[in-house]
């Protein structure tokens, strides 16, 4: 006897259950068009806040900066350097004016491309000898 209000609402419940289709999930943002540069398999892109949105609207991996050091960062502007693959960095926030900083100061040079879901993006240009290694002859 003890159980049986909690049977009783269980039941109800249960009655009262919706079985008709799921309804569709409603989504305040539009998917992000990535222009063809970017969506090139050999495009690196440095982002932020955008990494997840790009993933998950453009099927695009792009890769969180902020979560390494500044030593790492300039082995994997090297890295990607070496392989002749082109990079991108997206300013989709403050923090992103830092590595933008650390990338001159390596000798890159970023060159305004565009905007991607209103953020505006950079090809990263490095210099002969590429991250860190400026050919100082001019």
């Amino acid at each position: 006897l003890v159980l049986w209000p909690g049977v009783a609402t269980l039941q109800r419940v249960w009655e009262q259950r919706d079985l008709g289709p799921a309804p569709e999930k409603s989504s305040t943002h539009a998917p992000i068009l990535l222009p063809s540069e970017l969506v090139d398999d050999k495009a690196w892109i440095w982002a932020d806040m955008l990494t997840g949105s790009l993933w998950y609207y453009a099927n695009k991996p792009a890769f969180k900066i902020q979560f390494t050091d500044a030593e790492t960062r300039t082995r994997m502007f090297k890295f990607v350097w070496e392989r002749g693959e082109r990079q991108y960095l997206i300013q989709d926030s403050e923090q992103m004016k830092v590595y933008i900083a650390e990338i001159e100061k390596l000798g890159g040079r970023l060159e305004m491309r565009g905007k991607v879901d209103g953020q505006p993006y950079f090809l990263v240009v490095w210099p002969n000898g590429g991250p860190g290694n400026a050919d100082k002859r001019g």
